[in-house]
């Protein structure tokens, strides 16, 4: 088994180095963990796979210092997964739309001459508020009528 750089005791007990300590959240995603030199906590590193430019980028992340030690990992753990999450996407994260009033904002965004269609139709009706995962048929025949 690997090292488990979650637990506090582990981190502690890794010597003074210059390349991190790394640990594996998914494929493609690391996050690593350079003990300090001096007293004190160490630094974290995220590592992520970028595919088009077929080689690994890093990201510092820090020390954390100001969240107690048992609360470092799950930090860096979350900085370190949107820094991949980034870095797949080719530098640029999708803002996800949930309702049919968003879907129509994204959609007059580049399209000028429907805002107000949109404002007139759509924002003030019920269905501007529908999820569109719960979108159906029915939702539709009631805002056409």
């Amino acid at each position: 088994m690997g090292l488990d750089l979650s637990k506090v005791k582990e981190r502690d007990a890794l010597r003074n180095q210059r390349e991190p300590y790394w640990q594996r959240i998914r494929p493609g995603c690391f996050l690593g963990y350079r003990p300090s030199a001096r007293e004190g906590a160490g630094t974290w590193i995220a590592r992520a796979y970028d595919e088009d430019q077929r080689c690994y980028r890093l990201k510092a992340l820090g020390g954390f210092g100001a969240l107690p030690g048992r609360d470092r990992f799950a930090s860096a753990k979350a900085e370190a997964e949107a820094f991949a999450v980034l870095v797949e996407s080719g530098g640029e994260v999708e803002q996800k739309v949930e309702t049919v009033e968003e879907v129509c904002r994204r959609y007059a965004d580049s399209h000028p001459d429907a805002v107000g269609r949109f404002k007139r139709h759509v924002y003030s009706d019920p269905i501007a508020k529908v999820k569109l995962a719960k979108l159906r048929r029915r939702h539709l025949q009631a805002w056409r009528k």
